[in-house]
């Protein structure tokens, strides 16, 4: 519940210091004190603007004048909590840590690592890339590897592609190897990850797909063209064949010369159903979305031009109009599709994340001493790779040796040992050299992290404001729970007395027993009767429903009980002006008749009302409370600051 309550402190996306009509340099002027809290501008306006977010008057004089008074009345609450040192209590500083991981967690991923990731792959979406491969086919993996790296071998010694894709590419119907142009997000994670990391002949690979295995080679970059929005005519020669396709699409092309509608003649032959009844309309799409021959005509027309002659592919035949066309979006605008798309697929980035995190590593002061890992190698043995090690010589006087420093800190070749032992997981298909390697990667990554969250506040303004904010939530949380909610629950003989004392300010009076009967008017009225008559009144609910009911063959009459407080809404009548046996007929238009029949009218009593007077109640001890603290902490406010950050007349 706690959680939920303080995280309401940072879900509202709103930028620290949200109103651009506040000037920079007044943010950090003094709005006032609270106690010997001295209250910035930049303080105030971080908390108002959340708690603010749909206020339509938002920013007016009398809005920021009412909020002051509730902030000056959070901020006593906080140094309270502070003064009964609640901030040692055990469970708020582990609350505290957890939150701190999770926010620091948040913007190394998001802020440091994402948000950069997304401005790569819109550097990517810039530039096409076109590929050419060579396919390998078969069902054991360890011959395709040998065919591959003996391709690999060829490749770099400069053989001909031509040949290489010729004697081993198992792909018949792009003989030539053309892939076709490719940009972000289109490509094989691993492929476009190696790709755009590549240079231009370069040859990479091999590459898993299935149980096949492909290499790549890098033809060359150009920008990228943007979209284009195309309509077609398709003839599939695959259905009708070849002879018959061709025969086909060169008649509607000769009747397109002649002047006839593209969008009758796609409505009237083209075999696509998707865009056949919208005149042959495609989509918008980038290089690399859809056939290579199809793109390569679509780019090179302008739109309302069509193709010159009717286009082949491994599909069929295509005449293709070009409705239109549009470049590669501003980054600002595609940016939360980008940073959304870059966190679902982040190993697309892997190789532009590892230079990254070493980017970072060398802003903290990186520098490792890698060859002195050949220590620890010695000193451990091969039995790490499968079982758990009960122990490890960490404390080997060889092991005292500087391993890296990061952010001014000093790591050992010992620290890493300690690391290992902690972190340790099975790696059987690894050599011992290749463990420790993997495990010192790991740990440096660890530290990098650590080094990392001590940055964000220096950083990132707005994270250390964050921090603030729910370490003085979880604070004010505490000392509520301690002042006010407990203390009501707890405090029964306090309770009972306010209940008592207040019984005619809220209400608190009597409570009425009913009986409510439904059926029918005719039947109600004759329940009415009975209950009227002294000798009748006394019977309880089953027996009058027999009496009447004996009178009234076929219908129904049912009834039941309940209890009315004065505080209920749409009360029937004024319980406080009833006695028992008052009855009254309610026949509404549209709602079911019934009788309400009182039974018994009874003081209220404290188990009736105890939610509603414990609301009341610890709002009371909250108020007195207050009171304490506004002698304790007296607060002052700067008036003339305070106008200053309004936006209507008032100022």
């Amino acid at each position: 519940m706690r959680l939920r309550i303080l995280t309401l402190l940072t879900t509202v996306a709103i930028n620290l210091y949200a109103q651009d009509h506040i000037p920079r340099e007044l943010l950090d002027d003094t709005l006032g004190k609270v106690g010997n809290e001295v209250i910035l501008v930049k303080d105030f306006v971080s908390i108002y603007d959340k708690s603010s977010f749909n206020d339509p008057n938002k920013y007016t004089y009398q809005s920021l004048r009412e909020y002051w008074d509730l902030y000056v009345n959070f901020r006593r609450k906080v140094q309270e909590a502070k003064a009964l040192r609640l901030d040692t209590v055990p469970g708020v500083k582990s609350e505290y840590e957890m939150y701190v991981n999770q926010l620091a967690n948040m913007y190394i991923n998001n802020k440091l690592i994402n948000d950069s990731l997304a401005r790569i792959a819109y550097e990517r979406m810039l530039k096409n890339v076109h590929l050419s491969y060579i396919l390998l086919v078969g069902k054991n993996q360890d011959s395709l590897r040998e065919v591959a790296t003996k391709i690999l071998q060829e490749a770099r010694a400069r053989k001909p592609w031509r040949e290489l894709v010729k004697k081993y590419s198992a792909d018949t119907i792009r003989k030539d190897g053309r892939l076709g142009w490719y940009s972000a997000f289109q490509l094989i994670p691993a492929i476009e990850d190696a790709v755009y990391h590549a240079k231009k002949g370069d040859v990479l690979g091999p590459f898993a797909i299935g149980q096949n295995m492909i290499i790549v080679r890098v033809d060359s970059f150009r920008k990228n063209p943007g979209q284009v929005l195309t309509a077609h005519i398709f003839i599939p020669h695959t259905k009708i064949g070849e002879a018959s396709a061709k025969k086909l699409i060169e008649e509607i092309y000769a009747r397109l010369e002649k002047g006839e509608s593209f969008e009758d003649l796609a409505r009237q032959f083209s075999y696509d159903r998707t865009t056949s009844q919208r005149g042959g309309q495609y989509k918008w799409f980038y290089p690399g979305e859809t056939m290579p021959e199809y793109e390569a005509v679509a780019f090179s027309l302008n739109p309302g031009e069509i193709t010159k002659e009717p286009v082949k592919t491994p599909k069929g035949y295509y005449i293709i109009k070009v409705l239109d066309r549009r470049d590669v979006p501003p980054f600002e605008e595609i940016a939360p599709m980008l940073k959304e798309q870059v966190r679902r697929e982040r190993i697309r980035f892997r190789t532009d994340e590892k230079l990254l995190m070493d980017k970072y590593r060398e802003k903290l002061g990186f520098k490792e001493y890698p060859k002195r890992l050949k220590k620890l190698v010695k000193i451990l043995d091969d039995s790490i790779l499968y079982r758990k090690p009960t122990s490890l010589p960490c404390n080997k006087f060889s092991l005292r040796r500087k391993l890296f420093v990061l952010a001014g800190e000093k790591y050992r070749l010992s620290d890493l040992c300690q690391f290992i032992m902690v972190k340790w997981r099975p790696m059987r298909n690894k050599t011992l050299e290749e463990t420790v390697q993997t495990y010192y990667r790991m740990f440096v990554d660890l530290k990098t992290r650590e080094a990392l969250k001590e940055k964000l506040s220096e950083w990132f303004p707005e994270y250390q404001a964050l921090l603030r904010e729910y370490y003085d939530g979880i604070l004010l949380f505490e000392v509520m729970d301690r002042m006010v909610w407990k203390k009501a629950l707890q405090d029964s003989i306090g309770l009972q007395k306010f209940f008592e004392e207040n019984r005619e300010r809220f209400g608190w009076t009597k409570k009425a027993k009913v009986i409510y009967w439904y059926g029918d008017t005719s039947v109600l009225r004759d329940v009415q009767k009975y209950l009227s008559e002294p000798k009748y009144a006394t019977l309880d609910p089953d027996s009058i429903k027999k009496l009447v009911l004996a009178k009234h063959e076929g219908k129904t009459l049912t009834f039941v009980r309940s209890t009315l407080l004065p505080d209920m809404d749409d009360l029937p009548f004024d319980i406080n002006q009833v006695k028992a046996g008052f009855m009254v007929l309610e026949v509404k238009q549209g709602v079911s008749p019934r009788l309400i029949y009182v039974e018994e009218v009874k003081p209220v009593e404290l188990a009736d009302v105890k939610g509603k007077v414990l609301s009341q109640y610890q709002q009371y001890l909250e108020n007195q409370w207050l009171s304490k603290l506004a002698q304790k902490y007296p607060a002052t406010l700067n008036e003339e600051v305070l106008r200053s950050l309004a936006i209507d007349n008032n100022r």
